[in-house]
């Protein structure tokens, strides 16, 4: 979810449901091998998954570091087809947009953004986008009629884009010269937002990214950016639950170890508040250099025990819903889906994935949170998707092994299932 993660249900709609736990679906025993004829899994990790339609069915798509694209029949877990070719670098990026979720938008790592269609049955590619920077993000969000894409790359932009035209909607852009690391985009209220992780690449390390919640159409912050840890800066994706938009983030060590800034929703914001004059400069450099350390939290030994925390935010109220303490590793993707009644965040952390309550919901806070232990290598990406009143998760590693598992029985699934080894709040 830059990749956006949403379920899907059969009609291909976004919209999280309620669901009764069915039998197990068949899970694939580690990489597929190649029937004659074609067939087969990937050769090299598996960076993304999304779930989308395609011809009717209810499919997951996977990107690769062997350079190709595969469907996945997400009711029994098997490859359609022959590996999609068309990218000349590894992708990276997947994600099913338009209102049916039936567009495949897939991105690689030389900046190439291809579109995906079906032609009488045979997946075709098509240029979307080609860029001089490497893609950091792909998001998807549907507003007044329109099917968005939007695309953020290392130089700064995030460029959204009309899925079914092509044509350029709008775009955001961090300060000069900064990098950006993350960006992802939503819908809030009826506008399109922005999520974006970038940091000046002039200074020391480790230091604190900057994340930044945007309105498109003004180019302007929401409200005051805050601070990430190198950690997880990474982590930074958007979901709609019961029409609630939410975010899953690294912490603001400034909310727990600086100043800090709480602006009011009337505050005019000031984004050169922190800028200082040239002669105050001067006047003060060696206090400055002094000060800038005492800041960076980094230099608090409290703080480094927390650098992998995250949290899952409201993103209008800036609410945090739930925080979750001493992974054993910072997290770099996840995704959202519905267990039952309750609404889950779904957290690759190493080789396992963790279900977590997201904190969403007059349920919440009743969930057995727990760890899927079912790859053996590294988890890298996870997708999941509605068939038949039954959520399939699809998660790959960094060998290119494929695991597809029912989120709600865990009686049934072939791999054990353990408690959480770390706090939540």
């Amino acid at each position: 979810m830059l990749c956006i993660r949403s379920t899907v249900e059969n009609d291909g709609s976004a919209t999280l449901s309620r669901m009764d736990a069915s039998d197990q679906i068949p899970e694939t025993p580690g990489r597929f091998a190649s029937p004659a004829g074609g067939g087969g899994g990937h050769t090299d990790a598996v960076r993304d998954l999304t779930a989308g339609r395609w011809e009717g069915r209810t499919v997951f798509a996977s990107g690769s570091d062997d350079r190709t694209l595969r469907l996945w029949e997400a009711a029994t877990g098997q490859p359609l087809g022959h590996a999609l070719t068309g990218h000349a670098g590894r992708v990276r990026y997947a994600a099913f947009a338009g209102p049916h979720r039936d567009i495949l938008i897939t991105g690689d790592d030389s900046g190439v953004v291809l579109r995906w269609r079906s032609d009488a049955g045979v997946p075709r590619s098509e240029s979307f986008a080609r860029l001089e920077s490497r893609i950091v993000g792909l998001g998807v969000a549907n507003v007044d009629g329109r099917a968005l894409v939007g695309v953020g790359t290392g130089d700064g932009v995030v460029r959204i884009i009309d899925a079914v035209t092509g044509e350029h909607h709008a775009e955001v852009r961090v300060d000069a010269g900064w990098e950006l690391n993350r960006a992802d985009i939503g819908v809030l209220d009826g506008r399109l937002v922005a999520l974006t992780i970038a940091r000046d690449p002039a200074m020391y390390r480790p230091s604190l990214a900057t994340l930044t919640m945007w309105d498109v159409a003004s180019g302007r912050p929401l409200y005051e950016p805050g601070g990430v840890p190198e950690e997880t800066e990474g982590l930074g994706t958007f979901a709609t639950l019961d029409g609630q938009l939410v975010a899953i983030r690294g912490i603001d060590p400034y909310h727990d170890f600086g100043d800090g800034v709480d602006v009011d929703d009337e505050q005019e914001l000031d984004r050169t508040e922190h800028e200082f004059d040239e002669e105050d400069e001067d006047e003060d450099e060696d206090e400055d250099e002094d000060e800038d350390e005492d800041d960076n939290p980094y230099q608090s030994e409290y703080f480094l025990e927390e650098t992998d925390d995250f949290w899952i935010v409201d993103v209008a109220t800036r609410k945090v819903l739930k925080e979750y303490r001493r992974p054993p590793a910072g997290a770099s993707v996840a995704t959202f889906a519905r267990s039952g009644r309750r609404f889950v965040a779904l957290v690759p952390l190493l080789t396992v994935i963790n279900v977590i309550d997201a904190g969403v919901g007059a349920e919440s806070g009743g969930l057995d949170e727990f760890q899927y232990t079912g790859h053996s290598a590294n988890v890298c990406c996870v997708a999941t998707a509605e068939l038949d009143g039954r959520t399939i998760v699809a998660s790959g590693d960094s060998t290119g092994n494929m695991r597809f598992w029912d989120l709600d029985t865990p009686e049934r699934s072939p791999h054990p299932r353990r408690s959480l080894p770390f706090q939540n709040s």
